[in-house]
């Protein structure tokens, strides 16, 4: 909601990141604390959530401007990627679609663009083996990229609100996993009004980058309804 202020969670669920010593050094801690002998551990990450209720389209700075992506063989990455990097992640995002292997089939993305450059995305997608937690109906945002020479504009907030405007539904909601020292987009998400809803890590089954998922701390419900 426009003017809310962030979310605070005086138990500690943020891991003090009001203080950034503290926040490294208690995010360490629990990495070691919960570290499973069949699983790669790796960072300790927060998960939010909103239903989207709230959210409203915020405008883009002038000179920019936002289109939508979806899955296609015929633009398997959105126009004006021209980084190897980005088109591989917009691939895989095709191949899950396809194959298929998401809980449904809403995939895309929300891009920004300067002077025909494509300087924001981020991408949204439900539940596969990387978010085991989601329900059928939710839908995970994730996967942000603002380029450096853009960042500070607003952008990723933007396409936050645009995605939560067009995608909300009664019974649905949104999640945003992020690594507990990843204060801006930490900032981004509870001005957008998410909550913590649960901590965790990423696990990597045998090393295997590709299997990797990530996963809600123990005694946390199914689907942490």
């Amino acid at each position: 909601m426009k003017g809310q202020p962030s979310v605070h969670h005086p138990e500690s669920r943020l891991l003090g990141l009001d203080e950034d010593s503290r926040s490294v050094a208690a995010a360490l801690e629990r990495c070691a604390e919960t570290a499973d002998d069949n699983l790669t551990l790796a960072r300790h990450y927060l998960f939010y959530r909103s239903t989207g209720a709230e959210a409203y389209e915020k405008p883009l700075p002038p000179l920019y401007v936002a289109s939508a992506w979806w899955p296609s063989l015929r633009q398997p990455w959105p126009r004006g990627a021209f980084d190897l990097g980005l088109k591989v992640r917009f691939l895989f995002r095709c191949v899950l679609h396809y194959l298929p292997l998401l809980a449904n089939r809403e995939c895309g993305a929300i891009c920004v663009y300067f002077a025909e450059h494509l300087v924001h995305y981020s991408a949204f997608a439900p539940r596969y083996w990387r978010f085991p937690f989601m329900a059928d109906n939710d839908l995970q945002i994730g996967n942000t990229w603002t380029d450096p020479s853009h960042r500070g504009r607003g952008l990723a907030g933007f396409a936050l609100e645009k995605i939560l405007v067009l995608k909300r539904k009664p019974g649905r909601y949104f999640w945003y996993v992020v690594e507990a020292i990843n204060r801006p987009s930490i900032r981004v998400v509870e001005r957008a009004g998410f909550e913590l809803a649960a901590e965790g890590s990423w696990h990597k089954p045998f090393g295997i980058k590709l299997f990797g998922s990530y996963v809600p701390g123990s005694g946390i419900g199914a689907h942490l309804s």
